[in-house]
Protein backbone atom coordinates (compact mmCIF):
# COMPACT_ATOMS: atom_id res chain seq x y z
CA UNK A 1 0.00 0.00 0.00
CA UNK A 2 0.86 3.71 -0.72
CA UNK A 3 -0.27 7.26 -1.46
CA UNK A 4 -0.39 7.53 -4.88
CA UNK A 5 -0.46 11.23 -6.65
CA UNK A 6 -2.25 11.80 -10.16
CA UNK A 7 -3.54 15.33 -11.52
CA UNK A 8 -3.40 16.95 -8.27
CA UNK A 9 -5.53 13.96 -6.40
CA UNK A 10 -3.91 11.62 -3.82
CA UNK A 11 -5.41 8.83 -3.27
CA UNK A 12 -4.53 5.17 -1.55
CA UNK A 13 -3.20 2.43 -3.71
CA UNK A 14 -2.22 -0.90 -3.57
CA UNK A 15 0.56 -2.59 -5.69
CA UNK A 16 1.12 -5.93 -7.41
CA UNK A 17 4.54 -6.21 -8.01
CA UNK A 18 3.78 -9.70 -10.10
CA UNK A 19 1.69 -8.51 -11.49
CA UNK A 20 2.78 -4.67 -12.62
CA UNK A 21 -0.87 -3.76 -11.60
CA UNK A 22 -1.89 -0.53 -9.59
CA UNK A 23 -5.25 -0.73 -7.73
CA UNK A 24 -7.40 2.19 -6.20
CA UNK A 25 -8.57 1.50 -2.48
CA UNK A 26 -9.34 4.83 -1.50
CA UNK A 27 -10.02 7.77 -3.61
CA UNK A 28 -12.71 10.32 -3.93
CA UNK A 29 -13.14 14.13 -2.50
CA UNK A 30 -10.50 12.99 -0.39
CA UNK A 31 -7.19 14.53 0.52
CA UNK A 32 -4.60 11.43 2.59
CA UNK A 33 -2.11 12.65 4.07
CA UNK A 34 0.14 9.79 5.61
CA UNK A 35 -0.61 5.99 5.49
CA UNK A 36 1.25 3.60 8.26
CA UNK A 37 1.33 0.05 8.66
CA UNK A 38 -0.16 -0.76 12.18
CA UNK A 39 0.62 -2.82 14.91
CA UNK A 40 -2.33 -5.44 14.06
CA UNK A 41 -0.92 -5.49 10.06
CA UNK A 42 -4.01 -3.19 9.13
CA UNK A 43 -3.06 0.61 7.92
CA UNK A 44 -3.98 4.01 9.62
CA UNK A 45 -4.36 6.92 7.44
CA UNK A 46 -4.91 10.80 7.79
CA UNK A 47 -7.91 12.45 5.12
CA UNK A 48 -9.66 14.87 5.13
CA UNK A 49 -12.34 15.94 3.30
CA UNK A 50 -13.48 18.88 0.69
Amino acid sequence: MALATYDRTRYVAEFSISGCKMTKIARGNRSFSSLELHPSDSFLTAMSES
